[in-house]
């Protein structure tokens, strides 16, 4: 991918500290509510009419036969916001979730270098309600910091003229956190805290817009930093408070939780990272009974700038009733080297999620059926699902540095499957372009793997995958990015059966052009 200036997204987070992007998705959003689940898919690089980086998101419906091109939506920034704008990055972030209640899910898109009040970078998101007749852009509302009735607003960078910085919408997570029945909205800003020579620069923040009858409101918002009453920690200077955002309900009790990932924050003298759970209640989130883990908890060693918390997701793994912590280290040392990457599961229960307990993977280990290289970024991506339709979550992982028949980085993904007993080491199904019958073939540098979302697409009670290559070169367009399709079945995701998807596809508007990162988010 081309380097992208600090000023345009603070990196743009995209290998932000080498760490690559992640999109997390729970299962399954259809936005006409025709029973078939639909995806969506950013390209938040894409150049708009000689305008560069604007963004955009296609959106893919399903069909008794799967994803089809029939009746698919392009959107840009101007149908969103009603300009086209440099440096926008729509679809860099995605999310649904039925916010009114209507039965038709709703689509979240972020646009985290949206310029407002004046300021670039300072970001927005645009809502896109669902509808029998797909998403309907008449509905689109849209929301920043600047947004009436919203905690906070938007402040310039103190270090750059015209700068915020704060890329509001950078990452997001939708559920219903106070068991109302409308899903909510939680969106991460890259937000300073204090003043003067206490400021603290990009500690982060996250933003909690509840739902109702009329869709989301601003009625009641939260707004939470490490310095929150109640939450683990201290706010700090490149904590990143929110850089990733999961929800699951880790203790049963009906309602969302929410894991705040703050990769960066640094854990005594070695370590880096942490995960900071907390619990839905009838009032929204609550610092109460919040949890705070970080490597150490789970026993992945302490060294410095592992990258825990780069991803996150809820699964209920062991089919208990409680949903399952898993966070990611992808940049974890390990025998295999630098980079090669480690996942922890930390199982559910009443009391929250069980950091004694533990359970590791690693790319290499022996449950993965893999020789282990350096570079792997096992775990850049996560996604639950379940695949094989037993009623057990599994669990997609994805390490788009792996090495396929000696083209580097070429990406594979792996799914480990859930059951009464976790996740076995028995049932790991591996994928990878052009072996095991997916689609398309290994190249250096493809990182397929690097984005995954899960769906039923095709409504036959199994979930299926779609799995982002964002750097795939399709024809001779260098980094134009492809994507993946993945059934489940029975037998799990063994490819049979898999299609990709590119701009070329016939239906999907739009052309590939150089560094696009088609697929760099998903989401179903």
């Amino acid at each position: 991918m081309r380097p992208v200036h600090v000023a345009k997204l603070v990196l743009l987070v995209l290998t932000c500290g080498g760490i690559a992007r992640v999109a997390s998705a729970a299962p399954g959003h259809d936005y006409n509510a025709d029973g078939f689940d639909d995806l969506a898919i950013g390209v938040p690089v894409e150049d708009i009419s000689g305008v560069t980086d604007c963004g955009a998101v296609h959106v893919l419906y399903g069909g008794a036969g799967g994803l089809t091109s029939a009746g698919a939506q392009f959107f840009t920034g101007l149908d969103l916001f009603g300009a086209t704008e440099q440096d926008q990055f729509v679809g860099y972030s995605l999310t649904s979730g039925d916010f009114d209640g209507d039965g038709f899910d709703d689509l979240v898109i972020g646009a985290p270098g949206r310029t407002i009040a004046g300021l670039t970078t300072a970001g927005a998101v645009a809502v896109v309600r669902g509808a029998a007749t797909g998403l309907d852009l008449a509905t689109t509302t849209t929301w920043s910091q600047d947004t009436p009735g919203i905690k906070d607003q938007v402040e310039p960078d103190p270090l750059q003229v015209g700068v915020s910085g704060e890329a509001f919408g950078l990452r997001m997570a939708a559920d219903d956190f106070n068991g109302d029945g409308f899903d909510d909205l939680a969106a991460f800003a890259l937000e300073g805290l204090g003043k003067g020579t206490k400021f603290k620069t990009r500690a982060g923040v996250v933003h909690v817009i509840f739902g109702s009858k009329t869709g989301l409101t601003a009625k009641k918002n939260q707004v939470w930093t490490q310095d929150s009453k109640g939450v683990p920690g201290v706010a700090g200077t490149d904590h990143y408070f929110g850089f990733v955002l999961a929800t699951g309900d880790v203790d049963g009790d009906g309602r969302a939780d929410l894991a705040v990932s703050t990769v960066f924050e640094k854990i005594g003298a070695v370590g880096s990272g942490s995960v900071t759970i907390l619990r839905g209640s009838k009032a929204g989130l609550t610092a109460k009974k919040a949890q705070h883990i970080t490597q150490f908890d789970v026993g992945i060693a302490g060294y410095a700038s592992q990258g825990f918390g780069n991803a996150v997701e809820f699964a209920d793994l062991n089919a208990d009733g409680f949903d399952d912590l898993i966070v990611s280290a992808p940049i974890a040392f390990t025998a295999f080297g630098a980079d090669a990457g480690e996942i922890a599961v930390c199982f559910g229960t009443k009391a929250g999620a069980l950091t004694s307990q533990a359970v590791k993977y690693y790319a290499g280990g022996p449950e993965l059926d893999d020789l282990g290289d350096g570079a792997d970024g096992f775990g850049t991506a996560l996604a639950r699902g379940n695949f094989n339709g037993d009623g057990a979550d599994d669990l997609a992982i994805g390490s788009p540095g792996d090495d396929i028949a000696g083209q580097s980085a070429a990406g594979s993904l792996r799914t480990l499957r859930g059951g009464s007993f976790g996740i076995g080491s028995f049932a790991v199904d591996a994928l990878s372009q052009g072996t095991n019958n997916v689609a398309d073939v290994a190249e250096a540098g493809d990182r397929f793997g690097s984005s995954v979302a899960t769906g039923d697409f095709n409504g036959d009670g199994f979930d299926d995958l779609a799995i982002g290559a964002h750097d795939e070169t399709v024809g001779a367009v260098a980094d134009a990015g492809m994507v993946v399709i993945v059934p489940g079945s029975a037998n799990g995701p063994l490819g049979t059966g898999s299609t990709a998807i590119t701009q070329l596809s016939a239906g999907i508007a739009d052309t590939p052009e150089a560094d696009d990162s088609f697929g760099a988010a998903l989401r179903s």
